[in-house]
């Protein structure tokens, strides 16, 4: 029984570590090549969150770890057979689910939103990492600029 239950957490973190999702957190564009430049005011500067992503940034790192933790912590208790190996597999179902949660309150990060109004008159908004060297303020006169992949980023002029 003890071989099966190894066998079932070892199965279980395999599992887990193939669905682990990559890091999707925003930062700011690493090409150098612009595709397109616009020019604006700042209207409103404040403090944006980033949403994570369905496993955490950390890729599902904390759930793995979570569930193996679980699984070992479980299958100390129950007296053996069928009951341990049950106390095995929802130690790690709800370690991983904890830890997950954990991960992601964790990856959650402040960015600054700033609204531009543009010089054709249009209004954007662009969320971008808080970059603590520049600090934005209503009236800045600023550039837009917008790379290859489609990331927007705003920079003093």
């Amino acid at each position: 029984m003890q071989k099966l239950f190894k066998i079932f957490a070892l199965s279980l973190v395999i599992s887990l570590v193939g669905c682990a999702a990559t890091n999707q957190s925003a930062s700011a564009p690493t090409s150098t090549r612009v595709i397109n430049t616009l020019y604006g005011t700042v209207e409103s500067v404040g403090l944006a969150k980033t949403e994570p992503t369905s496993t955490g940034t950390a890729g599902g790192i904390g759930a793995v770890a979570g569930a193996v933790i679980g699984a070992v912590l479980g299958g100390q208790r129950g007296g053996g057979g069928w009951l341990q190996f049950a106390a095995g597999v929802a130690g790690s179902v709800i370690g991983g689910l904890t830890a997950n949660e954990a991960e992601k309150a964790l990856s959650v990060k402040d960015q600054q939103e700033i609204v531009v109004r543009l010089s054709s008159d249009l209004t954007i908004r662009v969320v971008q990492p808080i970059d603590d060297a520049v600090m934005f303020a209503n009236g800045d006169k600023v550039r837009v600029l917008t790379n290859a992949a489609g990331v927007t980023r705003v920079e003093q002029i």
